[in-house]
């Protein structure tokens, strides 16, 4: 999900990715207490969450339950949330998003439901964004040359080379063997005659 903020504040104002553990059967956003008490339990409380950690926890969470982790870019300071700006003043430019070093990707976190609904961010490793496990947890959550997973720009690149390589080199075998295939023709109808 990309908030309206995400693109419609300020270009000064900060954008996060937000990592949201959702239980599939409730919909709901996983309560903080549960979150908190594995993160104590593995030793994790007052830093980034590492990669490897995050998927520990994924692991932790999915016992029991499917749950998965739905991914927003949202604006940072919710005093200036509603500050939304007109059309003509919103971020315009591709490289906001799809540009390895944009600050969007600078932080990230783990967003957890609070006792009064309010959501409690953990911070997470920004480096999970372009790691095998951010591959793996963050399935539906890709921006070309945005979230430094450089093997999928390459994976993507070679998809679309390959679509454009298998007519050329078809077409280009058979330009390379039509001589051939005429005079194995014109062999099998010399000997039917």
């Amino acid at each position: 999900m990309v908030a309206c903020t995400a693109c419609h504040v300020a270009i000064e104002d900060r954008r996060s990715i937000y990592l949201r553990p959702i239980d599939d059967e409730t919909k709901k956003l996983l309560p903080d207490a549960e979150v908190r008490k594995l993160l104590d339990a593995h030793g994790i409380s007052g830093r980034p969450i590492e990669p490897a950690e995050l998927w520990w926890l994924t692991q932790k969470l999915n016992e029991g339950r499917t749950v998965s982790i739905a991914v927003a870019v949202s604006l940072d300071d919710p005093v200036h949330a509603h500050d939304i700006t007109t059309k003509d003043k919103a971020l315009r430019t591709c490289e906001g998003c799809h540009s390895t070093d944009s600050s969007f990707y600078d932080t990230v976190a783990i967003a957890a439901a609070g006792p009064d609904g309010r959501e409690v961010y953990h911070a997470v490793a920004p480096k999970i964004l372009g790691s095998a496990y951010g591959v793996l947890l963050l399935k539906r959550f890709y921006v070309m040359s945005g979230t430094r997973i450089t093997a999928m720009d390459y994976a993507g690149l070679a998809i679309i080379l390959g679509g454009v390589a298998v007519p050329v080199v078809h077409g280009a075998a058979r330009l390379m063997t039509a001589r051939l295939r005429r005079e194995r023709q014109n062999r099998k109808e010399g000997r039917r005659s």
